[in-house]
C-alpha cells in the first residue's frame, strides 16, 4: 500500500443497509446522500467539493494512465448547481470529497441520524481495515483528490463508497 504524505485519521461509518434490512430494521432516511447534501446548503456546513470526474472507455483507452485532474466546487450555490453531479459521482464510489464545516461530534449525530453507525477507526493511506484507500478502485486518483480537498478544507473530509455506503470521514487529530 502506497502511503501518502497526509497523516490523518480515518473513521467508517456504514448504512449497512442490507443486513439491517434482513433483520426488520428501519432505515431512517430513503436517501442518506440527498439528505447529507440537504443538511450541508441549510446548516452551512459545506465547505469543498472535489471530485474526479468519470472517464468513457474511449478516453481510458486513449489517455492510459494520464492524470485526471479533479474538479472543484468551493460555494453552496455551486453545490446546488452541481448536485446531479455530486450525487452520481458519490454514487460511484471514491470519486467524490467534501469538506464539511463541523464538529466530529455533530457531523456523527447527523450521519445516525440517517441511519449511519460507526464500525470502526484507522489510518489514512495506511492499509488497514478502515482505510479508504484499500477499498478505492481508482487509488491515484481518489488520493490526489484527498489532496487537493485537505489543502482547500481546514475540516472534516467525507468520502462516500459505491452506493454511499460506507462513508468515510478523514480528519487531522
Amino acid at each position: 500500500m502506497a502511503n501518502d504524505d497526509l497523516d490523518l485519521k480515518s473513521v467508517e461509518m456504514s448504512l449497512d443497509a442490507s443486513r439491517r434490512i434482513a433483520r426488520g430494521e428501519l432505515i431512517a432516511a430513503e436517501t442518506p446522500l440527498s439528505a447529507f447534501l440537504d443538511w450541508l446548503v441549510e446548516s452551512g456546513s459545506f465547505e469543498c467539493a472535489v471530485w474526479v470526474p468519470e472517464r468513457t472507455i474511449l478516453q481510458q483507452f486513449i489517455c492510459r494512465l494520464e492524470q485526471t485532474w479533479p474538479r472543484v466546487l468551493v460555494s453552496t450555490s455551486d453545490l446546488r448547481r452541481a448536485r446531479s453531479s455530486i450525487e452520481k459521482a458519490a454514487r460511484s464510489g471514491f470519486r467524490l470529497v467534501i469538506g464539511v464545516r463541523s464538529e466530529w461530534n455533530e457531523l456523527e449525530k447527523f450521519f445516525t441520524r440517517v441511519g449511519y453507525r460507526v464500525e470502526g477507526s484507522g489510518l489514512y493511506a495506511k492499509g488497514g481495515q478502515h482505510d479508504p484507500t484499500v477499498a478505492a478502485w481508482n487509488k491515484e486518483a481518489f488520493m490526489g483528490a484527498v489532496r487537493v480537498a485537505s489543502k482547500l478544507c481546514r475540516s472534516l473530509l467525507c468520502v462516500f463508497a459505491h452506493d454511499a455506503d460506507p462513508v468515510y470521514v478523514l480528519y487531522n487529530e
